[in-house]
């Protein structure tokens, strides 16, 4: 579903009981994966615009990732089509 490289929309930045980074994205931000994590039956996304300090987990000095659940991809199709309703909506009407 993510990819390196793909631009993402936070849905939700909102810190809770497991949070463990310092630095939180904000919801409605775009970002930019640079890392996508799979373990513990969960996807962790590293951002580019966010870069936290390593911290010790049980397999060593890492990044901590978010959650991917936090995040979505940007539809470019849908925006696209916005657009093009958009405009044939403010369209002057020819008489």
């Amino acid at each position: 579903m993510f990819k390196v490289g793909q631009k993402v929309v936070c849905i939700d930045g909102a810190p809770n009981e497991n949070t463990i980074v310092p630095y939180l994205p904000i919801a409605g931000e775009i970002y930019t994966i640079r890392e996508v994590r799979i373990g513990y039956g969960l996807c962790g996304l590293l951002l580019e615009e966010i870069i936290n300090p390593l911290m010790e987990f049980i397999e060593g000095r890492d990044e901590g990732a978010f959650a991917s659940y936090r995040f979505r991809p940007i539809d470019y199709e849908f925006g696209k089509i916005v657009c093009e309703s958009l405009k044939v909506m403010t369209e002057p009407e020819l008489v």
